[in-house]
């Protein structure tokens, strides 16, 4: 009995003894956040909601939706959840807005009235990911808050006599009532951000494709459709029509992978 004592615990030794300290090592505990991220890239707005910014057309006036280019760029954090979801927050400075042309009849003729509005927001958005086959590929889905700081107009009118075109630059917003004949019976602007929302929010669902360069350094490539849900404007004036913000971004993005924390084993 004792000598088979004796030749476990030598064997237990042995075993240890052979074993690498890699082998020994406990699994290394994930940081709060693992991942910090810079992006940046082209926003496609698609603003939807009134005539004026939708595809329209009622036998006298055409108004036709025309894609607004913008941009964001901004900042990124990543929290480990498990092995392949993690929780990715982000906050981002971006412009986004809405671009149209209006076809209405002029005398004889007709006349285009091509009007783009830029809003410039600061947004912040959560949304889990969750990560698919070899991690490269992940989709996502959550919610971002937005708040606007400025807004920039743009109507340009042209003159169907072949003269030049009148191009009117503002800070606010022009509302025109148009009679059915497609004559411009009254305008009404509202400088500034009187008119606006201060906040904007609404749905994400994204996918992104991450490279890896070297170790603990990646770039990411996003796609991601942001869908508003509040209106625009304000029911301060009647003239405001409803209008909610609908992008489709890019991004490439460069990830940082932070280090694992070190395990610390006490001795007894």
């Amino acid at each position: 009995m004792k000598a088979a004592l004796f030749i476990t615990i030598f064997f237990g030794v042995y075993v240890l003894q052979a074993q690498s300290l890699g082998d020994l090592k406990l699994p290394e505990p994930k940081r709060f956040i693992d991942k910090i991220e810079i992006f940046a890239g082209p926003n496609l707005s698609f603003n939807y909601g009134n005539k004026f910014v939708d595809n329209y057309y009622d036998g006298v006036i055409k108004n036709t939706r025309l894609t607004k280019i913008g941009y964001w760029v901004g900042l990124g954090l990543y929290h480990p959840i498990t092995a392949r979801i993690d929780v990715n927050a982000k906050v981002q400075w971006e412009q986004k807005g809405a671009k149209a042309e209006l076809n209405r009849p002029l005398g004889n003729d007709r006349q285009t009235i091509t009007s783009e509005y830029t809003y410039n927001y600061t947004s912040i958005s959560i949304s889990p990911r969750y990560l698919l086959g070899k991690k490269k590929v992940a989709i996502s889905f959550g919610g971002y808050v937005a708040m606007i700081s400025s807004v920039r107009g743009q109507e340009i009118y042209s003159d169907p006599s072949g003269g030049p075109s009148v191009n009117n630059n503002f800070e606010g917003r022009y509302w025109s009532i148009i009679d059915p004949d497609g004559a411009i019976r009254n305008w009404t602007f509202i400088p500034g951000l009187k008119s606006f929302n201060k906040y904007d929010y609404g749905l994400i669902l994204g996918v992104s494709y991450g490279v890896s360069l070297k170790k603990r350094h990646n770039l990411l490539f996003y796609l991601v459709d942001r869908y508003g849900l509040q209106n625009v404007y304000n029911d301060k004036f009647s003239e405001n029509l409803l209008e909610k913000n609908h992008t489709v971004s890019i991004s490439l993005g460069y990830v940082l992978q932070c280090p694992n924390k070190k395990s610390k084993i006490k001795l007894l």
